[in-house]
């Protein structure tokens, strides 16, 4: 459960960095909008630690299941957990830093919130 939330966190970290782009390359951007970079990077920075957890306890689980101290039943489901926690986790740190690099390239002093390659 907490590796699906992880990724539904990351994913929506990605549409949100998607709407940053699309609301920074508009010229006529609302005064604040730079807000909405550190907004990703929070939702991005929640969903790796989520994924953080699941793989951890996953891991835990996982031995106890083989060392026969925990019922083998959910094994999959387990597994499952911890592969969406290690994927949340990747595309955390891959969304901050994209997220990361296009706030330095389109909030700039002098840009007028335009990147120079988007003009």
């Amino acid at each position: 459960m907490i590796g699906l939330l992880s990724l539904a966190l990351v994913v929506g970290s990605l549409v949100l960095s998607a709407l940053v782009v699309i609301v920074f390359c508009n010229p006529a951007k609302p005064a604040g909008s730079g807000s909405l970079f550190l907004h990703s990077l929070e939702v991005s920075v929640i969903g790796f630690v989520f994924g953080f957890i699941a793989r951890w306890m996953a891991k835990i689980d996982l031995h106890k299941m083989h060392v026969g101290r925990m019922n083998r039943s959910g094994r999959a489901r387990t597994n499952g957990g911890c592969i969406c926690g290690i994927i949340a986790m990747a595309v955390a740190i891959a969304n901050i830093a994209l997220t990361t690099i296009l706030w330095l390239l389109i909030d700039t002093p002098g840009s007028n919130g335009v990147a120079s390659w988007f003009r």
